[in-house]
Parts: structure tokens; C-alpha cells; sequence
């Protein structure tokens, strides 16, 4: 073989090699990712005391907070604001206006604030404290979804208006986006075990959900129109909160084909972060996670190759926000919610063209390697 060919035809196999790694180099779905956490921003717990706080109420806050706030997404802090006068969080007490001790401010990755009443007696207060650190990690409608999310494709949140007719026009739309999934689940990049399923948080119950209310940016005193949130993976919101006529099947259809589709498809994955709903992941959970997925989300290679391929994502998409959690629909870079759907918009329609035009690709370079490598063999 000379060496013009010699050379011709390694440079192909590199490029083929190269090429194929690009494309066959991701194990993981977008669905895959939302379950790896990569230091998600955190729910924050600032217990408040002063110089007048019982002393055993100090210690018996610190303790019972550290275990049952273990395992989940809440940080805990105590603060003495006496003397942590510098403490960022003593603006937050003086805009929520709040004078008496202890007290309990909780703090969500977006910056909403809910303060949670404590007693001042020390007979009562351990007792009280763990109802009240109970309700900021557990409702039910909390527990339906982790249960639901660990199995199904994701969990389409359905929050009931005051008009039955709305209600009904958006539980049909979740409805139909669902089935059109399910009828896609055998061509996805990778197996998922059940279709999008949804839940549904009738009115009677919003006092109770007060807590998953408040981490959607929700409170149920202005809950006129139904809305509907989007969730995967770690109990990720993620996109938009559809509210009253945004909810159609096309536009929860633009998030859900997201959530399905391959790591590496060209997507820009910066925001499939979300914003995790405040919950416990203990290690049962996560073992059956585990079990359902095929992969251990906690391994460190796992988190290693996620975090390569959303950076990797990020810096081929520079025009997006780094950080963003929730983002907003005016702000939304990779998702446009809108009234008028046009449906060769949505991803799975470019990565079917774009995976047809990269198997042409790599067969042509293939083809284009064989023959210089049989020319260089007569020569």
C-alpha cells in the first residue's frame, strides 16, 4: 500500500470511529438524567431562636431536624439572631415581619419563603416540631407521585380550577398527550417501562398540599384556573406551569418528547434540571430506583457521564441561561409553549431526520474507506 492511500485511509477510519463514538456514546435518556442529582439546588430550613429560647428547645431542634430532614432534599441551619446578626436570613424575618421564638422560616431554590409556626413550650415542642417537619417532607399527593415517577415515563400533575367545564377540557387534554406517548413507547432511544401517567389534585385537598402547592410557585387562596405541571425523574418540575387554555395535549406533548428522547441527540439539556419537589429519597426508594432503571443513579461514574454530557450541551448551546431552574415560558430556550402548534416543530421530528442523515453519513464515509482501502491494495 503507498502512502498517499495508507494515509486516505486512516484518516476515514479515524473519522468513522470518531463519529460512531459520538453517536453511540450516551446510556442514558433525558428521563435517565433527571434522576441523577448533581448537587440540585436545595429547600432550606432555617430554625430561628434568640437569647430567650429555652435551651432544650435549641438542642431538641437541632437534633430532631438533622434526622428527619436526613435523606432529602432539606437543609437544615439554626440560627441564633442574636447573635448572627449578619445572618443573610434576618432579612427574610424582618420582610416576613416575624417577632416571636423560635420560629421556622423555609426557603425554596427559587426564593419563596413559608414560615412554619412552632410552640414555645418545651413540654410540647419535640412533638410538634416532628409533625411539622413530617408535613414539609410527605403529603400524600407527594408519596402518589414518588411512587408513580420511579416506573412511569413521568407524572403529568393535573391542579383543578373552580370550573368543572376547564377542568374537564384539561384532564382530556393530558389525557390524549398520554395516549400518543404510549403509542410512541416502542421507538424511543431506550425502553421505559410505562407511559406518562397523571395525577390529580382535587380542590378538597389543597390544604393538605400546602407544601407542594407553595414549591410550584402556587398558592391555593389564588387557584382559579386549572394547571398543570410536568414532572420527571427526581420529582423534577420541568418547563412551564400550564395554566387554563396553554393546557393542550401539543404543548405538554413539546416537554413529554423531550423527556424520552436520547442524551446525545443534539438537545440542549441545560434545563432539564428542574426544580425538585421537596421529599425524601431513602435508601429503599433508591434501591428500587435502582432495580427499575437498570443503573444506580448514585454510582459516581453514572453522575460523571451525565455531568459531561449536560455540559456538553450546555456549551453547544451558548445562548441559554447556566443555572436556570424552572424556567419560565417567556424564557424558555429548547421549549416554546404556544397556542398555535406547529407539529414538525416538536424534537422527535428533527431526530428522526437527523438520525436517517448520520446512518447515511457513517455509511458513506464506511464506503468511501472500503474503496481507497481495496485501490490502495491493487496499487
Amino acid at each position: 500500500m503507498n502512502h498517499p492511500f495508507k494515509k486516505n485511509f486512516f484518516l476515514i477510519l479515524i473519522l468513522v470511529i470518531f463519529y460512531s463514538d459520538a453517536m453511540m456514546a450516551c446510556d442514558y435518556n433525558v428521563r435517565d438524567a433527571g434522576f441523577v442529582d448533581l448537587g440540585s439546588a436545595p429547600y432550606h430550613l432555617f430554625g430561628l431562636a434568640n437569647k430567650e429560647t429555652d435551651a432544650q428547645i435549641i438542642s431538641g431542634f437541632s437534633q430532631i431536624a438533622g434526622e428527619s430532614l436526613n435523606e432529602s432534599n432539606i437543609k437544615f441551619e439554626l440560627v441564633d439572631i442574636d447573635k448572627q446578626k449578619d445572618h443573610p436570613v434576618i432579612g427574610i424575618i424582618d420582610s416576613l415581619q416575624i417577632k416571636s421564638f423560635p420560629s421556622a422560616v423555609f426557603v425554596s431554590p427559587d426564593g419563596q419563603t413559608m414560615i412554619l409556626a412552632l410552640p414555645n413550650r418545651s413540654l410540647s415542642f419535640k412533638k410538634q416540631l416532628k409533625a411539622v417537619l413530617q408535613n414539609i417532607l410527605r403529603s400524600p399527593k407527594r408519596d402518589e407521585i414518588q411512587k408513580k415517577i420511579i416506573s412511569a415515563f413521568a407524572v403529568v400533575l393535573l391542579i383543578e380550577g373552580t370550573d368543572r367545564n376547564e377542568n374537564a377540557r384539561a384532564r382530556s387534554a393530558i389525557v390524549s398527550a398520554n395516549k400518543k406517548i404510549a403509542l410512541q413507547m416502542e421507538m424511543l432511544p431506550k425502553a421505559i417501562a410505562h407511559p406518562p401517567v397523571m395525577v390529580t389534585l382535587t380542590r378538597d385537598m389543597f390544604r393538605q398540599e400546602d407544601v407542594l402547592l407553595w414549591s410550584l410557585g402556587l398558592h391555593r387562596e389564588n387557584l382559579v384556573k386549572p394547571h398543570v405541571a410536568i414532572i420527571y425523574g427526581r420529582s423534577r418540575w420541568v418547563g412551564p406551569m400550564f395554566e387554563g387554555k396553554q393546557i393542550s395535549a401539543e404543548n405538554l406533548l413539546s416537554i413529554l418528547y423531550v423527556i424520552g428522547q436520547d442524551c446525545e441527540c443534539g438537545l440542549d439539556l441545560s434545563w432539564v434540571g428542574g426544580t425538585m419537589l421537596p421529599m425524601q429519597w431513602n435508601q429503599e426508594t433508591e434501591a428500587r430506583l435502582a432495580k427499575s432503571l437498570g443503573f444506580d443513579p448514585e454510582n459516581p461514574y453514572v453522575k460523571m457521564e451525565v455531568s459531561r454530557i449536560i455540559r456538553r450541551g450546555r456549551r453547544s448551546n451558548p445562548d441559554v441561561a447556566m443555572g436556570a431552574q424552572a424556567p419560565a415560558p417567556d424564557s424558555l430556550a429548547a421549549l416554546k409553549v404556544s397556542d398555535d402548534f406547529n407539529e414538525d416543530s416538536l424534537p422527535h421530528r428533527g431526530l428522526s431526520k437527523s438520525m436517517f442523515f448520520s446512518m447515511g453519513f457513517l455509511l458513506m464515509l464506511l464506503l468511501v474507506g472500503l474503496v481507497i482501502f481495496f485501490k490502495g491494495r491493487k496499487v
